[in-house]
């Protein structure tokens, strides 16, 4: 089922079908099953078909329904091969996790290293043969898989995945993981969120370039960095075109509410009106998410609970709408843009989050593209650092090589660096907050037009200004919450991604603002401190926010930095070895007020596996040991 648009419009009857009828608890089990045949015919086929009535007959209705996917389409999982399932995964280094001599927490690394080839996969002959019967992106390589209802490798679980991989000498696995998201950038352009076409609509925080970074310091293998290298350049000049990416000028700060901090442009500078390069998040799509179908749906009734008939034009999916209905006119976003921030949101990997949330509470007020995200700010600096520092790397190895390719990865290297100062120019002018002392994501207000240069932005005579707002949503009932305004774990983020100077001021500032934040609790750093529901907010700790708070505490805080990140891996190897010792699994989240708890929340049950959650403890294994 390749090709994102013109599979949801072909089979967009049958997919609506299937999720009025329940026929699956998990919108994503439909959009997983390969075809029989190909899109059109399937399509030809459902429309051909006479059905019972729905409405008087619906036992008979599905079961008709139910015949009719078991016709024309196969099992989930039928597009997969285990590739260790007969052959054995190679055992770790002799030499393995040279800190860890507990028997137990041995046993209990050997059993993640197991796991990495229970959760390997490749794509079927097939799926390279006839790419339009299957949602599966055809990709070269084998590939990690998270787990459960995760049938498919995902971009920025796959960097901590790689980590886990590299700890078990696992070296040729997480080349090939690397190299199959370098073949999606040469083939779509950018990384796509997972290995699936529906996922072709968006990508996921920008981890690429230190994935390879990874690779390559652990195996200086210099023919896989020439491969990779290009990807970066093409994935990071994507990310910094519109509608991600823009120049935005901006002005004094804005004071419309007094309930939200604002800042200026320029805390250090004398020139009160600059422009920055910005980058959000911002899906190419505008229709529910085939994989969560029902959900989106339910997201849409509840945003606009008296369009009904605006509802039935979005259930179309991809009909380009003839009217819109009486309420429209009241919205002050329409269905579209509803549908666009739910995927956009889903692109940042905090899906969901109170952070997206206009009223800091409810999913129906999502409004994730107008919010420049720190994190993903501060990823795109150290990613951009992290190229031309490769580039650099690989001009050492080019001698012998034509004279014009060693002329490119020059030019790399200056572009990206100077790329990296600009961007972190930006970070610390626009998302650092000299008085909670930490990062923020922002929102632009108070647009004014100047008149200027007519020569500038295409001879038009005016430019827009903006004022910067920090997001302040209301805490949404949690305990540990010492402010009324919710703190995010990607407040911190900037620290590891090296915004700060190692132990400086602001690095010093930034790790004191975290420790009194309230997301350090008993099970590890939660999501945010509001609780609301949704995964990604309190009371949930998730691996990879684990991982990048404490290694950016330990690398730019001095001696507090090292206490905390020390204390963050320690309650991470606790409750997660806590789980696994008391159900035998591995969840992709915690609970952070109780040891070996389960995350909860959000749009599906807590899956185990867990790509992300192996790496993470495999990594703080072999960096700190652990006795249990």
């Amino acid at each position: 089922m390749e090709g994102t648009g013109a599979t949801a419009a072909a089979l967009s009857d049958v997919l609506k079908a299937v999720g009025d009828a329940d026929l699956f608890p998990d919108s994503k089990t439909i959009v997983d099953m390969p075809l029989t045949a190909s899109p059109n015919e399937v399509a030809t086929a459902f429309v051909a078909t006479s059905f019972p009535d729905p409405i008087t007959d619906p036992e008979a209705y599905s079961t008709a329904l139910k015949s009719f996917i078991d016709t024309w389409f196969l099992p989930v999982q039928t597009d997969l091969i285990e590739p260790y399932a007969s052959t054995p995964l190679p055992p770790p280094p002799s030499d393995w996790l040279p800190k860890v001599t507990e028997p137990t927490v041995r046993e209990w690394a050997t059993a993640l290293h197991t796991t990495w080839g229970t959760l390997c996969r490749t794509a079927v002959n097939l799926v390279f043969k006839n790419p339009s019967f299957y949602s599966l992106l055809p990709v070269p390589g084998p590939f990690i898989v998270p787990g459960a209802r995760f049938r498919e490798g995902y971009y920025w679980d796959s960097y901590w995945a790689i980590k886990g991989l590299l700890v078990s000498g696992l070296d040729d696995l997480a080349k090939n993981v690397v190299l199959n998201l370098v073949h999606c950038v040469h083939t779509h352009g950018f990384v796509p969120n997972g290995l699936r076409s529906y996922y072709l609509n968006r990508s996921q925080p920008p981890l690429l370039a230190l994935m390879v970074e990874a690779v390559w310091e652990s195996t200086k293998d210099r023919d896989f960095l020439t491969k990779a290298l290009p990807a970066l350049d093409i994935e990071l000049t994507w990310w910094r075109q519109a509608p991600r990416s823009s120049f935005i000028s901006v002005t004094s700060p804005s004071k419309t509410c007094p309930s939200e901090t604002a800042i200026g442009t320029t805390a250090n500078s004398k020139d009160p009106q600059r422009r920055f390069l910005v980058t959000r998040y911002c899906a190419d799509w505008r229709q529910p998410r085939p994989e969560s179908l029902k959900e989106d749906l339910a997201t849409l009734r509840l945003a606009v609970s008296s369009g009904t008939s605006a509802i039935q034009e979005v259930e179309q999916q991809g009909q380009q709408r003839k009217h819109q209905s009486k309420d429209q006119s009241k919205l002050e976003r329409t269905e579209e843009d509803i549908l666009c921030d739910i995927a956009s949101a889903a692109e940042s990997g905090w899906d969901f989050s109170s952070r997206w949330f206009e009223d800091g509470k409810s999913l129906p007020t999502i409004r994730t593209s107008k919010i420049y995200p720190v994190d993903l700010n501060a990823l795109l600096f150290r990613a951009e650092k992290t190229t031309a520092m490769l580039a650099a790397a690989a001009l050492l190895g080019e001698e012998g090589r034509p004279r014009d390719e060693i002329e490119e990865t020059e030019k790399m290297v200056q572009k990206w660096s100077s790329a990296a100062d600009g961007r972190l120019k930006t970070i610390n002018e626009l998302h650092w907050d000299p008085e909670t002392h930490r990062w923020r994501d922002f929102i632009l207000v108070n647009p004014e037009f100047e008149q200027v240069d007519g020569r500038c932005n295409g001879g038009c005579g005016f430019e827009r200004k903006y004022s910067i707002q920090f997001v302040a949503n209301e805490t949404a009932s949690s305990p540990s919450s010492p402010s009324s305004i919710a703190i995010y774990a990607s407040d911190f983020v900037p620290l590891w991604c090296g915004c700060a100077l190692p132990n400086s001021p602001q690095a010093t500032l930034a790790i004191k603002s975290l420790i009194s934040s309230g997301l350090i609790s008993l099970g590890g750093v939660a999501a945010s401190t509001s609780e609301t529901g949704e995964q990604w907010d309190w009371p949930n700790a998730w691996p990879p926010l684990q991982s990048m708070l404490s290694e950016g505490c330990e690398r730019y805080g001095g001696d507090l930095g090292a206490e905390i990140a020390e204390e963050i891996a320690s309650k991470y190897l606790k409750t997660a070895f806590a789980a696994w010792k008391s159900t035998g699994r591995m969840f992709e989240k915690f609970d952070v007020r109780e040891v070996g708890v389960q995350g909860g929340g959000g749009e599906y049950a807590c899956m185990d596996g867990f790509g992300w959650t192996n790496g993470v403890a495999l990594m703080w294994l072999d960096k700190y040991g652990w006795r249990g």
